[in-house]
């Protein structure tokens, strides 16, 4: 097998981080979608809460000394998450942008993608390669200031599923080994389901000892 190259590895290199990346996004976009639907139905429900509860005072016992001032203190909490909201859930500008950015991405994939490719297949020298490694990476630029400005954060989950699910794709394309954990699995599930097998071994186990005797 032919020595892989400086430039043909620093290509490889390329590909996974572009290949991450674009994964990593379509978590991340997921991620906050959910939060923002977790957020909303929080503020819903405490508005309805608000709302419902103001004449209750009347039906309860003594309810106009307690029941207003609950229900007061429910309306400046959704007011007040109201005010946050936007620091603290996506907004539909900001999740256009990071499609956007996703999109970018995989241009950039299928370019350093088709590259390493050609490499492969045709054997090109050196020289040949550099020319067009870098003349790729020309159109990294609007990529990095666009990802910049959304001042994206390294999440827990999307990054490990991000992380699976490029491995998965490269090992499909290029038959590097196949990741070994799968993130989407429940632990909890996973934990309950060895204990049932392990107690059901258990009593497999008792039952032929009293067969023996």
């Amino acid at each position: 097998m032919p020595e892989i190259t400086r430039i043909e590895r620093i290509v490889w290199y390329e590909l996974v981080h572009s290949a991450y990346w674009e994964q990593y996004l379509s978590q991340y976009v997921s991620h906050k979608y959910d939060y923002r639907k977790a957020y909303s139905t929080i503020l819903l429900v405490l508005s309805t809460i608000g709302a419902s509860s103001f004449s209750a005072w009347k039906l309860i016992p003594n309810g106009e000394k307690w029941v207003p001032t609950i229900t007061f203190g429910i309306m400046a909490v959704v007011q007040l998450i109201s005010i946050c909201q936007k620091n603290v859930v996506i907004d539909d500008e900001t999740a256009r942008k990071l499609r956007e950015l996703r999109i970018k991405y995989i241009e950039y994939l299928n370019k350093i993608e088709r590259l390493y490719l050609d490499i492969r297949d045709n054997k090109m020298d050196t020289e040949t390669i550099k020319k067009r490694f870098f003349d790729i990476r020309e159109s990294v630029y609007p990529i990095e200031e666009l990802k910049d400005s959304l001042n994206i954060k390294k999440l827990r989950k999307p990054n490990i599923r991000g992380q699976y699910e490029m491995e998965v794709r490269l090992s499909r394309k290029f038959g590097i080994p196949a990741p070994t954990t799968n993130p989407y699995h429940n632990k909890w599930t996973t934990r309950v389901a060895k204990q049932i097998s392990r107690m059901l071994q258990r009593l497999e186990q008792k039952e032929q000892r009293r067969e023996f005797r």
